[in-house]
């Protein structure tokens, strides 16, 4: 849901701080995306809008992260730790590579079932338990304000 929101209309604020996000992160950091996401990017049903997101990506120094079992198995232990149905699965797969990819932050506009309590509260129990580090799962205000102060 990120990159899409870079080509919302010219005056959508949700553009405009997902622009600002990736101002603040040209300092050093490192920015990842699972082929889930490309494979999500790839089916924007509008052409024009779909090579304008690609085009995005191509200025970014993003590594990829292809899925593996241990993505699989951390996405489908959320679901059940979760309580929800096999339907949120892919929305688990994002947590599953930030967690597996040892991802500082996940970065969603997706508030409905990823940058939410419940789900930061599982991530936390989950990484816990298994001694992994936890990615925070945030949207980029919460990011900009958490990590950059802004």
């Amino acid at each position: 849901s990120f990159w899409n929101r870079l080509e919302n209309p010219a005056r959508d604020v949700r553009r405009e701080i997902s622009y600002a996000f990736l101002r603040a992160l040209q300092r050093p950091h490192h920015l990842f995306i699972s082929r889930l996401v490309t494979r999500e990017l790839d089916r924007i049903r509008n052409l024009a809008q779909r090579k304008a997101v690609r085009r995005r990506l191509e200025g970014q120094p993003l590594r990829t992260i292809t899925v593996n079992s241990r993505i699989v198995a951390t996405a489908q232990e959320l679901v059940r730790l979760g309580g929800w149905s096999e339907n949120v699965i892919a929305d688990m797969l994002h947590v599953g590579y930030a967690i597996v990819g040892e991802a500082d932050v996940l970065v969603t506009w997706d508030q409905a079932d990823l940058a939410r309590p419940k789900l930061r509260r599982l991530v936390a129990v989950l990484t816990r338990e298994r001694k992994w580090r936890a990615p925070w799962v945030g949207t980029p205000v919460e990011v900009l304000q958490k990590w950059f102060g802004a």
